[in-house]
C-alpha cells in the first residue's frame, strides 16, 4: 500500500510538472512571437497604424546601424573599389540612404499616430537640431489611451498578445502569412489582429 501511495504521488507530481512545463513552453512561444512581431513592425516601413515606444526605439536603432555603421563598415572593406569608381559608389550610397530614410520616417509617422497626432508633424525632423530633439521627445511620450483613428493602443494589444493561447498564436501566424503573400493590406492586418486579440482565436478569412 505504501508503494502504491508513493507511486500515485510521484505520478501526480510528474503530471503537474509536465503541465507546468507545457504552460511555460506555451508562454515562451508567445513571447518569442511577440518579439518577432515587434522586430517586423520596426523594420518593415509602413505609414499607417501605431507603434509603441519600444518599437520606435528599435526602429531608430536599426536606422542608426543601417545609415551609419553599415556604410562605414562596407567602406573599410572595399575602399579600393570605391576609390576606383567614386561616382558609382556615390550614386549607390545616395539611393541606399534614401531607403534608410523611409524606415526612419515610417517610425516617426507611426509614433505620431500613437500619440494621436498627424504624420505631417514628421516634417519637423527636417529642421536642424530641432528635428533631432523632436525625434527624441517623440520616443519618450506615452501612447494615447485606448484606440484612436489610427488604430488600437499597441501597448494593450501587445500585453494581451503575450498571454494568448497557442490557438490565437496560430491564428495570428496565419494572418501574418496572408499579409506577406499580399492577400490582405496592412490596415486589414491591423484590424483583424485587434479582433483576434480582443475576442479569442478565430481563423482569419482571406480578403
Amino acid at each position: 500500500m505504501f508503494a502504491l501511495g508513493a507511486l500515485g504521488k510521484l505520478t501526480f507530481r510528474s503530471g503537474q510538472q509536465a503541465h507546468l512545463s507545457a504552460a511555460r513552453f506555451s508562454q515562451s512561444k508567445n513571447h518569442w512571437w511577440w518579439l518577432m512581431s515587434a522586430i517586423s513592425d520596426a523594420l518593415v516601413p509602413s505609414f499607417s497604424g501605431r507603434i509603441p515606444r519600444r518599437t520606435y526605439w528599435l526602429a531608430i536603432f536599426a536606422y542608426f546601424i543601417f545609415s551609419s555603421v553599415l556604410p562605414l563598415t562596407v567602406y573599410g572593406l572595399i575602399e579600393e573599389v570605391i576609390v576606383l569608381y567614386p561616382d558609382a559608389a556615390y550614386g549607390v550610397l545616395c539611393v541606399y540612404l534614401v531607403l534608410c530614410s523611409v524606415l526612419y520616417f515610417s517610425a516617426l509617422v507611426r509614433r505620431l499616430h500613437d500619440i494621436g497626432r498627424s504624420g505631417l508633424w514628421a516634417l519637423v525632423s527636417f529642421i536642424p537640431f530641432i528635428g533631432f530633439l523632436f525625434a527624441f521627445i517623440l520616443g519618450c511620450l506615452a501612447s494615447a489611451e485606448g484606440a484612436n483613428r489610427y488604430g488600437p493602443n499597441p501597448d494593450n494589444v501587445e500585453a494581451s498578445f503575450a498571454q494568448t493561447p497557442l490557438s490565437t498564436v496560430s491564428a495570428l501566424s496565419e494572418l501574418e502569412r496572408m499579409l506577406e503573400k499580399g492577400l490582405i493590406s496592412r490596415e486589414e492586418f491591423d484590424r483583424e489582429k485587434a479582433k483576434i486579440l480582443g475576442s479569442g482565436a478565430q481563423p482569419p478569412a482571406a480578403v
